[in-house]
């Protein structure tokens, strides 16, 4: 259905500390016709922290609810978007790393939540632990050092002591000084050097979050058939996907579940992907 007309023209509040506005705000923009604007004072480091000094206290929906909320505080806008990312093992191939992305819409005149979410494969994430004297070279190159900036720290701080953490690290002389004295200071003579998985010093997040954008604007334009609200997508799955070989039901997908945010209207749709059948390593019957 057509963008929601009532939607083009409004502000939205993006509420981010870290540069994500210049992956949300095009979409919004253009797909939609909105009016994004900086949640400007905000501290969206206060919901947590990559880097573990504050540690994030809800699931990574909830989290993304609140800092969106507090972008419309202080914008004094009546609608905000906010993201949260969550990095570590891939969810699903846990053995390369990987991560989540969920971006979020408040719209506190139509009463909606409408979020979506990527799941990513194409990270940098990683870290290593090295004494002072070692070269970080390869790793570096991994990491897309100096493009995307790293952390350091004391990889094994003494107990009771905190020598703190230099984010943001992009200069390779600093990286070096950083690399004496976290390692001097660390039980094990080694300091750790991380990613920076935040946004404006990752540009692969970056894209990211600029793909995930899209992928909420393009929701937002869908219209609930009974209600007409925005936001008209994919609520639930089914899985039961019939066994090519048996008939049984195997753990895939069967169908999706299509549903409005603001009302009870749901329908059931067939896997977007055109799979009918599957193979029998995922049936329930065939491969117990």
């Amino acid at each position: 259905m057509e963008t929601p007309s009532f939607l083009a023209g409004r502000r939205v509040a993006i509420a981010t500390m870290h540069g994500k506005e210049q992956a949300i705000a095009p979409a919004f923009e253009q797909a939609l016709g909105m009016i994004p604007v900086q949640a400007t004072g905000i501290n969206t480091d206060a919901f947590g922290m990559f880097s573990g000094e504050i540690e994030r206290r809800g699931s990574v929906l909830e989290t993304a609810v609140l800092k969106a909320r507090e972008g419309m505080r202080l914008a004094g806008a009546e609608a905000g978007i906010a993201s949260e990312g969550s990095y570590g093992a891939h969810p699903i191939y846990h053995f390369i790393p990987g991560g989540s992305e969920v971006m979020t819409y408040v719209d506190d005149v139509l009463g909606i939540v409408v979020s979506e979410s990527l799941i990513v494969e194409g990270t940098n994430f990683s870290h290593i632990a090295l004494k002072a004297n070692e070269e970080p070279n390869e790793f570096l190159k991994k990491a897309g050092f100096p493009d995307h900036g790293v952390i350091v720290r004391a990889n094994a701080p003494a107990a009771g002591h905190d020598p703190g953490v230099i984010k943001g690290v992009t200069d390779p002389e600093t990286l070096k000084a950083a690399l004496r004295e976290f390692s001097a200071q660390s039980s094990d003579e080694c300091a750790r050097i991380e990613t920076d998985m935040r946004a404006f010093f990752n540009p692969t997040r970056m894209g990211e979050i600029g793909r995930l954008a899209e992928k909420l604007a393009k929701r937002l334009a869908q219209s609930c058939p009974t209600c007409d609200a925005p936001g008209f997508g994919a609520v639930d799955k089914i899985a039961g996907l019939p066994c090519e070989d048996c008939g049984h039901e195997s753990t895939l997908i069967r169908a999706l579940v299509y549903g409005c945010t603001r009302c009870a209207h749901r329908e059931e749709r067939p896997r977007p992907d055109g799979l009918e059948r599957s193979s029998p390593t995922y049936c329930l019957s065939c491969n117990p």
